[in-house]
């Protein structure tokens, strides 16, 4: 199909020279004009450019030197993605940063650590930790944990333990109300192949922490496993009371509220610095 000229108009033939541009093609007699020949540089040049672009260079008389243009075209988007490619860099450098500064405030205040979660009861928050394969870290705050789900699978193994409840109410999860396992008591196992928890987040995500996820025979690994399984079952219960009573109590004057998270640690449902912290927040110290 014949192409015309979006210079001149003129009929440009299958077999005639012409540069195609953004918005269409120029016939050689056009291009000839301010210098060029149909090279490979010029033909590269004129991708680059528009019709009028075209119209305003023959107009001037111009004549195009297309491989100084294209060496500076280059040399452009090479400094372009220089730029690129250090803002990137400088990037990950203040988020590495901000990561470290997290993670040593979490260490310096002994954080419970149960796989990559760190439970950091003085800041009232969970940090989810990086690994080799996940390089994302994430912040959790204790108030947005709404309930959890004890995971327990396995046969014929006897280990006492207590799975304590987790609740979710109208308060923390709009209309629905329902209060999530309370298994206790022992059970007899010849292994276990699955112990952890699923924790549930206001935002409708969860994050699960797993003890023991492959075939496990009694022993001292699956012991330190149903240790570590109590702790996280017995933390999160105190967190999931202590937010249903900061909505119970929302309204209460901060010397009530107090008294309230007294209660709490009178009955071991918070820790002594847990309730100390809550203290100092209360009294703005």
């Amino acid at each position: 199909m014949a192409r015309s000229c979006t210079i001149c108009g003129k009929k440009i033939s299958l077999f005639s020279p012409a540069l195609i541009l953004k918005d269409g093609s120029i016939c050689k007699d056009c291009f000839s004009k301010i210098g060029l020949t149909g090279s490979f540089s010029d033909n590269s040049w004129a991708q680059r450019q528009n019709s009028n672009e075209l119209k305003s260079l023959i107009e001037k008389g111009d004549s195009i030197d297309t491989k100084a243009e294209n060496a500076t075209f280059k040399l452009s988007l090479k400094k372009s993605k220089a730029k690129v490619n250090q803002e990137v860099a400088d990037e990950r450098e203040r988020n590495n940063k901000n990561y470290q500064d997290i993670l040593s405030t979490f260490n310096n205040d002994n954080a419970q650590k149960f796989d990559k979660y760190l439970f950091d009861s003085n800041k009232q928050q969970v940090l989810k930790k990086r690994t080799l394969l996940d390089n994302e870290y994430k912040l959790i705050s204790y108030s947005d944990i709404v309930n959890y789900t004890p995971i327990q699978r396995g046969e014929k193994i006897h280990k006492q333990h207590t799975l304590t409840r987790a609740v979710i109410g109208n308060e923390l999860a709009g209309s629905v109300g329902a209060i999530v396992g309370a298994v206790s008591g022992g059970k007899d196992f010849e292994y276990v192949n699955k112990l952890g928890v699923i924790v549930n987040v206001k935002d409708n995500s969860t994050f699960s922490i797993y003890f023991i996820t492959t075939k496990t025979k009694k022993g001292a690994l699956l012991d330190m496993a149903f240790d570590n399984f109590d702790q996280i079952c017995a933390l999160l219960d105190g967190i999931i009371d202590s937010n249903r009573l900061n909505i119970k109590i929302g309204k209460d004057d901060p010397f009530e509220k107090i008294k309230k998270y007294k209660e709490l640690l009178d009955n071991n449902i918070i820790s002594q610095e847990e309730f100390e912290a809550k203290k100092k927040q209360l009294l703005n110290l």
